[in-house]
């Protein structure tokens, strides 16, 4: 009766030493499975940023875009057309209506080296600016039109919110 005995506590160790061995590696292959999971999200969030970058650059200033390679890393290249140069036209316009106070400057240099995320960069830090003085300043604001009604005119060529003064100070026909 022992050793039937021995026998059976042995096996059942090694039940619990294979149930204790199995528990082990499920875990591990679940903190694997997390890990990598949690490195993709990260990778897919950057690619997200990335394409986000890429879309407002093409919809604000209507570029066409040449894919060369459409896997991360993204290998385009952007191609001015009629409308881009349109909305450059105008935010010269906007930018010699500004002149005197230094917002919505227009960036040659950048424009012609054909660097449209810097050129996007600079039009959006420059129409942040421009909202921070219009909603600081009560003077400034009654003065000029909202930023707002600016963005919209640079972008689309829309007039609707800047009143005819404006307009021909800014020497729009």
């Amino acid at each position: 009766m022992t050793k039937l005995m021995r026998q059976l506590n042995t096996c059942l160790k090694n039940i619990w030493v294979m149930i204790t061995l199995g528990v082990i590696l499920i875990l591990a292959g679940l903190t694997y499975l997390e890990v990598y999971l949690d490195n993709k999200e990260s990778k897919d969030d950057e690619n997200v940023r990335i394409l986000n970058a890429y879309n407002t650059t093409v919809n604000n200033f209507y570029l066409d875009v040449a894919y060369y390679s459409n896997e991360p890393p993204l290998d385009v290249a952007f191609v001015k057309t009629g409308y881009t140069d349109e909305v450059l036209e105008r935010w010269q316009l906007v930018s010699r209506y500004y002149a005197d106070i230094n917002y919505m400057a227009y960036p040659e240099e950048v424009v012609q080296e054909n660097d449209w995320f810097a050129v996007n960069e600079f039009f959006t830090n420059s129409l942040a600016g421009l909202r921070r003085l219009y909603r600081e300043d009560t003077e400034f604001q009654a003065s000029t039109p909202n930023p707002d009604d600016i963005e919209r005119f640079i972008l689309t060529g829309n007039r609707g919110g800047i009143n005819e003064d404006y307009q021909s100070e800014m020497g729009l026909e």
